[in-house]
């Protein structure tokens, strides 16, 4: 599997996986991603006012006949696939186990809220967020994630399948209410190998596309910490030398995408931990 950073395919639809990423190529990007965190530390001009630093799409955007095996919630096909599902990740409505029972999806469950603001924090109510994932053991339900499907933990030194959870729903969107604010109900996906050969593995990250009336289509991911996720010291050592999330922007910027996973201070949440994260568009 070889993850290009800053790539998107809005624009480059069909780069996918294809360039290879060298030694040489990711040391280049290493210096300039140096190069950049100490330039911002000295005059803090690449920071972000009031806005949501961005991120590649990523290879795995579930585009028409990209998902090696397709979920569709909603029977409206005029819908596109990552609409046709709804905010709850955790089971697929309709798919039954073993006895006729529900399945839910297997890993650490997670809530996370928010909301959508304007760069004058101001609500934005009818914005559609897309959220697309991995399962648990780090596999994308899609066509071209068919690399490294076995690797050595290098911590413990496991071997770890990832492995299709046929009751994971793997995407799904959510719709901001008249305050701005949105849900999502899903699980910590694995984290896997982008680059074995410099041994370069991609944290636990959510893809999302935001889109708005008024405002430019927005692609950004977001990570995960907290003392009662699973595995969290071996996570944050992935977050800091991860070339995706350290690839552009000052450091301050890029932290605020690293969300902070915790019991619900209120109580009502008893099957998951809580997560707060806002979107911040401009025009």
């Amino acid at each position: 599997m070889q993850y290009i950073p800053g790539v998107d395919r809005l624009t480059l639809p069909r780069l996918r996986c294809e360039m290879k990423i060298t030694r040489r190529n990711l040391l280049k990007w290493f210096a300039a991603l140096s190069a950049l965190v100490i330039g911002t530390a000295v005059w803090g001009r690449t920071c972000l006012k009031n806005k949501t630093l961005s991120q590649g799409l990523g290879p795995f955007y579930p585009d028409k006949g990209d998902p090696l095996f397709p979920i569709r919630e909603s029977l409206d096909l005029s819908l596109p696939i990552i609409k046709a599902n709804d905010n709850d990740l955790t089971h697929v409505k309709g798919l039954k186990g073993k006895a006729g029972l529900a399945r839910v999806a297997s890993g650490q469950i997670i809530y996370l809220r928010g909301n959508c603001l304007d760069e004058n924090s101001q609500p934005i109510p009818g914005a559609t967020i897309l959220l697309w994932q991995a399962s648990s053991t780090g596999k994308y339900n899609h066509k071209g994630d068919e690399a490294n499907i076995e690797f050595t933990d290098p911590g413990s030194g496991n071997k770890i399948m990832r492995q299709h959870d046929p009751f994971f729903q793997y995407w799904g969107h959510a719709i901001t209410d008249a305050k701005g604010a949105y849900n999502f109900k899903t699980i910590i996906p694995g984290y896997y190998p982008a680059d074995l050969r410099n041994s370069w593995f991609r944290p636990p990250h959510l893809h999302f596309i935001v889109q708005a009336d008024g405002f430019s289509q927005f692609v950004t991911q977001t990570y995960f910490k907290g003392e009662k996720i699973l595995n969290n010291a071996w996570i944050q050592e992935l977050n800091k030398r991860d070339y995706v999330l350290r690839d552009h922007g000052c450091r301050e910027d890029q932290d605020r995408l690293i969300v902070e996973y915790k019991d619900d201070p209120s109580g009502k949440i008893k099957d998951g931990l809580l997560g707060q994260f806002d979107f911040r568009l401009k025009t």
